[in-house]
């Protein structure tokens, strides 16, 4: 072989050697601006060549380990006080990598779908909102939508971004404003994850081993398949019932600027849908990508707004719900972390969408029922949603109610958190007699008689019916059910509840029955 021959290949030797050495790598959210969570132990992780030694310090702290066999390598540092300085993490191997401005604080975990997802650039007076955030200790990490049959080790991301009138808009609106009102309390930094994904289903964001716990566990890999195989027939349904859609705006467009505004209120324009394969993939396809590079990343606790896209499937939920949050906590083995959320919102689907037209009554139920497991809680928000707007844009005031049970729960700081809830029914006559927890103060009904309620007799037919505040209790009748045995309260998708507690807050949905 030439000698020049022989040269080109051992420099291609060289440059293959290089290639495949694995400089060492600290896993996402160990980025420049990274909240680390206080008075816990401090899990940092990566990856590295197999074997190599790998060293982390940060404060006063050093540790050092050797990557596996894989590469892998994780080191625990001490827990340390929540602390606003901006600090150094340094993990060194055969290379060095610096962490620039550290600091420690709180850290929230932000998942779900749109709602949860959606930027703070479109929420209510989202101008005066942006260029008033100047918020350093306020810091937002936003993850990018991905898929993946198997657990990945690393994201791409936008890394830690501090809340600033440059930068805020990105953030999730939601989000934004719970850690505005925390902060503004307690003073120590805040991290906001952000891993959510607009219309994302449930099962997505559970892992493999939690739906594994489910009574159908492959109920939810053949729906995934019969959605893949169904794709083009629905698509096709889509350009029929979008095409009708175009037409009859259209002829509200040509009828003047009064009936096109009056259309647009009305009518919302069918959802195209995505190719399941290509958007939100398969069962746990979310988790895998996109929560696992973050485990078991320090936090205080976890935010969770989602349930649309689940609300056609609603008897699944609860078991669901519950696995999924039950994992969760598992593999950020933290203990029962605080696990909050969101209860649907009302939203009157247009006809062509609905099912029942009670789908979000029962999803807002299943939800509910989760209640249950310890160290959680529900923000109910049944009074300030949108009825033709699936994504209403007073993010504020959701933020503000979650922000409020975490300032009451963990920092011992009383805000009001609960309406009135659904305690028990006793018959009076042609009347049912409803009670209530949280009523201190008493019930109030805005605008009159309370509206959004429903009775029924042994038939379990249910019929509007009127609803009358005597102190702390609710009196329902109806002229149709002479006899009642069972009643609703704002038990379907579109609501215009006007049913409060003392508090300001609203009461929450129930039923009593169980049909």
């Amino acid at each position: 072989m030439p000698t020049s021959s022989r040269l080109r290949l051992l420099l291609a030797a060289v440059l293959i050697a290089t290639a495949v050495h694995a400089a060492v790598t600290p896993a996402p959210p160990f980025a420049d601006g990274a909240v680390l969570q206080r008075d816990k132990p401090i899990a940092v992780w990566g990856t590295a060549d197999p074997t190599e030694s790998v060293t982390v310090s940060f404060h006063d702290h050093t540790v050092s380990t050797t990557a596996a066999a894989d590469g892998r390598w994780s080191v625990t540092l001490p827990a340390l006080p929540a602390d606003s300085r901006n600090a150094t993490l340094t993990i060194a191997g055969t290379n060095e990598i610096t962490v620039a401005d550290v600091v420690v604080g709180d850290v929230w975990l932000l998942s779900g779908q749109s709602n949860m997802e959606w930027p703070l650039k479109r929420a209510n007076d989202a101008d005066n909102e942006i260029a008033a955030a100047n918020h350093p200790l306020i810091r937002h990490l936003k993850v990018q939508h991905r898929l993946a049959a198997e657990p990945r080790i690393a994201v791409d991301n936008t890394g830690w971004v501090t809340a600033t009138a440059a930068t805020a808009g990105e953030f999730s609106a939601i989000g934004y404003f719970f850690a505005r009102e925390v902060q503004a309390e307690i003073g120590v930094p805040i991290g906001l994850l952000n891993i959510s994904w607009g219309g994302s289903p449930i099962e997505r964001w559970t892992s493999a081993e939690a739906i594994a716990t489910q009574p159908d566990p492959s109920l939810y890999r053949t729906r995934f398949e019969a959605e893949v195989a169904s794709y083009p027939e629905r698509l096709a349904h889509w350009e029929h019932v979008n095409g009708a859609y175009e037409a009859d705006r259209a002829v509200a467009e040509a009828a003047g600027e009064q009936a096109l505004a009056a259309f647009d209120q009305t009518t919302r324009r069918p959802w195209k849908p995505g190719n399941p394969a290509h958007h939100h993939g398969r069962p746990s396809s979310m988790f895998n990508a996109m929560m696992t590079p973050f485990v078991p990343y320090g936090i205080r606790g976890m935010l969770w707004y989602q349930g649309e896209a689940n609300a056609n499937r609603h008897g699944e939920y609860r078991d669901l719900f519950t696995a999924m949050i039950t994992d969760w906590r598992a593999k950020f083995g933290q203990g029962d972390l605080p696990f909050y959320w969101v209860q649907l919102t009302n939203f009157h689907q247009p006809a062509r969408w609905e099912w029942d037209g009670r789908e979000w009554g029962f999803l807002r139920e299943a939800q509910t029922q989760s209640l249950a497991l310890p160290n959680t809680a529900q923000a109910v928000i049944v009074d300030i949603g949108n009825n033709f707007d699936i994504h209403p844009r007073n993010k504020q005031d959701v933020g503000a109610r979650l922000a409020a049970i975490a300032l009451t729960r963990i920092h011992g700081i009383p805000r009001e958190t609960s309406g009135p809830t659904f305690a028990g029914v006793t018959r009076d006559g042609p009347r049912l007699r409803v009670g209530f927890d949280h009523v201190a103060g008493g019930l109030v009904a805005r605008d009159g008689a309370v509206r959004e309620l429903e009775i029924a007799g042994a038939d379990g037919v249910f019929h509007p019916a009127r609803g009358d505040v005597v102190g702390s209790v609710l009196i329902v009748s109806s002229p149709q059910v002479p006899e009642p045995v069972d009643v609703r309260y704002a038990f379907t998708n579109g609501l215009e509840v006007n049913l409060f507690g003392a508090n300001g807050l609203p009461v929450a949905p129930f039923r009593s029955d169980d049909r």
